[in-house]
């Protein structure tokens, strides 16, 4: 089954919508709470985007999420955050989802 070129695009455009409302969220809680942040889409391999914004910039913190990927498959995919953690040169907070926090209370 081939791909239908203009439903990629919609897909793709929809997504871009999608981020840029994420960002603005995130963007007005950060301001709100009087937090000095640099928020960016970057291109490329997840992991080393980071960490080279982080270096660019002068970042003093990078904080990123985490999806809760079970050890066997984040040791055979790789994880982002494991790759800033270990290749960032600065302190890294990796902050768990929601649903993730909720299963380690049962």
């Amino acid at each position: 089954m081939a791909a239908n070129p203009t439903m990629i695009q919609a897909m793709m455009r929809d997504h871009d919508d999608h981020v840029r409302k994420v960002l603005v969220e995130i963007d007005n809680l950060a301001k709100k709470l009087n937090v000095k942040h640099t928020l960016e889409k970057l291109h490329g391999i997840p992991g080393e985007s980071i960490v080279k914004a982080a270096d660019d910039q002068g970042c003093h913190l990078i904080v990123c999420g985490s999806r809760g990927q079970g050890v066997i498959r984040r040791t055979i995919m790789g994880s982002i955050s494991d790759y800033v953690i270990h290749h960032s040169h600065v302190p890294v907070m990796v902050c768990k989802h929601e649903d993730e926090q909720h299963k380690l209370k049962h």
